[in-house]
């Protein structure tokens, strides 16, 4: 990484930092400022309307005391990640949160709950649930600690961190500081179940049914990883020496170039469409597989294709996008061989349980193996 990789590396992390401790002012600003100064431009018979009827300026103060707590995790999240990423001390050598970053902030309070919360459960399931499904049935009654799984774009580190606790070597790899500040944060640093209270839906006010719906909080973590990992003993790795549970940072294709990178089974979850170009994840992935000494080698997946670069994103121009019919052609002539492949499978993505309306995306389950060496 030469100079200029690196300035702009730290950048990301900074900007990253930055749009967490920005939280609580930009969402006092947008979510209820903006609608108190709505409420004051409004004729005195609407603003009676509106106070005999829905107590609204009392529903923006519990608003307001949501985000602080919000904020409160996040302003943590953030602390602790600019000691572990080795950020610059002085935050005015930080660079700027862009709108993206502060997005993307708000969007990490949804994760949160998605990934590690007891009610984020119901989600997971729907997704998480088939792949574990999927690799406990190819591995039968064998040695899960001698199986080694890859989860790229892991986000917050949930199905790895399921993994490992379910016996297997795994890691994570994930190209967002967001994901990566967050998941050290919940991996590494909660004590307790249920140590902080998340409002993760506090900031959008469509599909409710009560104003109780936005304001719904929810416990995490549900489970406390580092007590997970301690009951892990120490010297029990793969024979290889890996630990059971690892985390990378990076870009997957660039990461995984490494020859020394050898995997058993690759497990993706919302994550082939996040590629500008599919290809190289699939050559990437192939890769991996190709180089492990196991007889078997399996990529399992469950997700969409909703292309993240299909208008343009981040300045990038648009990516390479096919219909999944095209794509199962393209793996198969990678030496894929479909052992499962079912679509349909229906499932959430972050979204407030008590919500009017949700998006439901239905996914493509399949279990790919490389054809035998």
């Amino acid at each position: 990484m030469d100079d200029s990789d690196r300035q702009a590396d730290q950048n990301a992390l900074t900007a990253t930092l930055n749009s967490f401790y920005l939280y609580r002012r930009a969402a006092h600003h947008n979510v209820t400022g903006r609608r108190r100064e709505l409420y004051a431009r409004m004729s005195e018979r609407h603003r009676a309307v509106l106070a005999q009827t829905t107590g609204f300026l009392h529903n923006l103060e519990q608003i307001d005391v949501a985000i602080d707590q919000n904020s409160g995790l996040l302003e943590l999240v953030a602390q602790i990640g600019a000691n572990e990423f080795e950020a610059p001390q002085d935050r005015s050598e930080w660079a700027s949160a862009s709108t993206v970053d502060m997005d993307k902030a708000q969007g990490t309070l949804k994760q949160i709950y998605r990934d590690w919360s007891a009610e984020g459960e119901r989600e997971r399931a729907t997704c998480y649930g088939p792949l574990l499904a999927e690799i406990d049935r190819l591995v039968g009654d064998g040695d899960r600690r001698q199986v080694r799984v890859l989860v790229p774009g892991c986000g917050l580190g949930r199905l790895p961190f399921e993994l490992a606790a379910n016996g297997y070597t795994a890691q994570g790899n994930e190209f967002s500081y967001h994901m990566l500040v967050a998941s050290y944060f919940f991996l590494n640093h909660t004590t307790l179940a249920g140590q902080f209270r998340v409002y993760p839906f506090v900031g959008s006010f469509s599909h409710l049914r009560t104003h109780d719906d936005q304001l719904a909080a929810f416990a995490v973590p549900d489970v406390v990883p580092a007590a997970v990992f301690a009951g892990l003993a120490a010297d029990d790795a793969d024979p290889a020496g890996l630990p059971r549970f690892s985390m990378t940072a990076g870009a997957f294709v660039d990461v995984y170039s490494d020859p020394a990178m050898a995997w058993d089974v690759v497990a993706t979850a919302f994550f082939i469409d996040t590629a500008p170009n599919v290809l190289e994840y699939i050559e990437t992935i192939r890769a991996v597989l190709a180089r492990s000494s196991a007889s078997k080698r399996y990529w399992v997946n469950c997700g969409p294709l909703l292309w993240h670069f299909e208008s343009g994103h981040d300045d990038q121009p648009a990516g390479i996008e096919l219909p999944m019919a095209d794509l199962v052609k393209v793996i198969e002539s990678y030496g894929f061989v479909f052992d499962k492949l079912e679509h349909g499978i229906q499932a959430a993505y972050a979204t407030n349980p008590r919500a009017q309306g949700s998006w439901v995306y239905n996914n493509t389950l399949w279990v790919a193996r490389l054809a035998d060496k």
